[in-house]
């Protein structure tokens, strides 16, 4: 494996972006991992990075193309995983400007989404520009790669958990219908391996799936979640338009973003239903076979929900939920 690189993550303390700080802080203690934690409005770095002494928090303000180049200077390979805002082009042109203008970069991974459901013209506005900044990270020279994970757990679990104080989910999934999903911290792993790569040439181009097992149904996912916070929930499947106005309505989500929410839980049924976004455990395209690249499995979304302080989540919306009855 690479010596004494300087890698760059930016959105470091995100879903996806704290585990690969943390991939690549344990794999590579002689290298040093700059991270981000305020990318995302983030204002802390994660606890877990205080055990890990070749971490270097700081603060990137991706509005402001000055913030990036100070934190790129000097390294070497850079991770971004892009925040969905309306500034997301914005902050994808930012970046790939400074790496351009960079004399020490030498390869870049960058997060998208799986190619089902990014593609150019997409209906959902988020996706789209996901689709267009690929399409301009292609035609720059930078030499680069990137990580297509499907839906992440975590992405599930906010959907889940909101609504467990008022006693049930209203989704306009089928009950039944059977989701491919993945933990962020398998998404991590891959994205830091991808990012350490001894032969730049060699995955240069290369865009990564990282697919989770579709082993929960929409339905199953609620009673798992509900009976770790010890409390019962029904499950009610309402059109799509429904949902986005509970979203905007219900819980003060913009409507430019609910727009973009809506249309991902679209394309996940029509990608679930066709079995697009099933594959087996081979992982990644046949370029980097999970277990054998990771070295363990991947996780289920009871580990999950095993590893992370479910209960103490859901007890804070509970109290959320009584302090603002019309949240």
């Amino acid at each position: 494996m690479p010596q004494g690189h300087q890698f760059l993550v930016l959105g470091g303390a995100g879903n996806v972006g704290q585990w690969a700080v943390h991939e690549l802080a344990r794999r590579f203690p002689e290298s040093t991992v700059r991270a981000s934690y305020r990318t995302h409005g983030i204002s802390k770095p994660p606890d877990h990075w205080k055990a890990l002494r070749n971490v270097e928090p700081v603060e990137v303000d991706l509005d402001d193309p000055k913030s990036i180049d100070r934190a790129m200077k000097g390294t070497d390979r850079v991770f971004f995983v892009p925040q969905n805002t309306p500034k997301q082009l914005e902050h994808d042109r930012n970046i790939l400007r400074a790496i351009r203008s960079s004399d020490t970069v030498e390869f870049y991974v960058r997060q998208s989404a799986y190619r089902a459901i990014c593609v150019p013209g997409s209906a959902c506005n988020f996706l789209a520009m996901h689709a267009e900044a690929e399409a301009a990270l292609a035609d720059s020279g930078v030499k680069h790669a990137g990580v297509r994970p499907n839906c992440g757990f975590a992405n599930i679990f906010f959907l889940v958990l909101p609504s467990l104080p008022y006693g049930g989910v209203r989704w306009p999934w089928p009950p039944d219908l059977r989701l491919a999903h993945v933990d962020p911290r398998d998404v991590g792993a891959i994205a830091a391996l991808l990012l350490a790569t001894r032969d730049i040439d060699q995955r240069n181009g290369t865009q990564v799936r990282v697919m989770g097992p579709a082993q929960d149904t929409a339905r199953g996912i609620v009673d798992l979640v509900a009976s770790k916070c010890r409390v019962e929930a029904s499950y009610t499947q309402i059109p799509y338009e429904e949902f986005k106005q509970s979203l905007i309505q219900g819980a003060n989500m913009s409507e430019w973003m609910a727009d973009g929410a809506a249309e991902v839980l679209r394309a996940m049924e029509d990608a679930c239903t066709t079995g697009e976004l099933y594959v087996d455990d081979t992982g990644a395209d046949g370029v980097m076979p999970f277990e054998s690249s990771v070295g363990r499995p991947k996780h289920s979304f009871r580990d999950f929900v095993d590893f992370f302080s479910i209960p103490a989540a859901y007890e804070r919306m509970r109290q959320h939920s009584n302090e603002n009855p019309n949240y």
